[in-house]
């Protein structure tokens, strides 16, 4: 599965899915997804592990990513 297409399942944009890589921009998933920049061997077992999550814990997957999504003090 591309970088692109494990994005998708997880139904993140490309924004959401750095915030949850931590310190990861928007950018360079961006150039994963366009073949401009390799993944490091973390980012790719990251993204393997919230593809497991995804689909193995989804409820769990849902409600992690929730509160991944709302900015501190809101």
């Amino acid at each position: 599965m591309t970088p692109a297409e494990s994005r998708q399942e997880l139904g993140l944009t490309q924004s959401q899915l750095a915030r949850l890589m931590g310190n990861t921009s928007a950018m360079t998933v961006s150039k994963w997804e366009t073949g401009k920049r390799h993944q490091t061997a973390q980012a790719a077992e990251l993204l393997r592990l919230l593809l497991w999550l995804h689909e193995e814990y989804p409820r769990i997957y849902a409600q992690w990513v929730g509160n991944q999504q709302t900015p501190a003090g809101d």
